[in-house]
């Protein structure tokens, strides 16, 4: 992985330290990321873990987490004024959280950094790439190919019937 992918890395896994800190205690990251290898793609990895007192509903932890700096910028407020006036168009379900939570509170949960909407007899596909220092426009634009033709992938034959 490069050093402009390690980078964006650690700013998003030092910004949800910072968010679980507040809602959490013993939280702590793997010292380095390791890499996640998928059919088409790699991503920087680390598992973080924290430990959160009784009264803190997993809900309460996501709402401190989301969204996380891999899918708004940092930091949070100025990228999300940027991005609700410059991107053009709603967001919906793309990079929002889904999981599971339990009874007893637990869950599990991930932001939806590919999907895809069937809407009025049309798919809509999103995926996206950070943008940080050091990006070239050009292979962000590559990334985010291979990320929707991982969407496409999925859907195979789910042609609108």
């Amino acid at each position: 992985m490069s050093d402009k992918d390690r980078a964006e890395h650690r700013v998003a896994v030092e910004d949800m330290l910072e968010r679980l800190g507040r809602v959490a205690e013993g939280v702590r990251a793997e010292p380095e990321p390791h890499v996640l290898t998928l059919p088409a793609i790699q991503h920087l990895e680390s598992e973080i873990c924290a430990r959160v007192s009784g009264g803190t509903t997993v809900l309460e932890v996501l709402a401190a987490l989301h969204p996380t700096p891999a899918v708004c910028g940092f930091p949070r407020d100025q990228a999300q004024g940027l991005l609700a006036k410059e991107e053009g168009f709603e967001r919906g379900w793309y990079a929002g959280p889904v999981g599971w939570f339990d009874l007893e509170g637990d869950g599990v949960f991930a932001p939806a950094l590919r999907n895809a909407v069937l809407s009025e007899g049309s798919w809509r596909l999103f995926a996206g790439a950070g943008i940080v220092a050091g990006s070239c426009p050009d292979a962000e634009w590559t990334e985010t190919a291979i990320k929707l033709e991982t969407v496409l992938q999925a859907l195979g034959d789910a042609s609108p019937r």
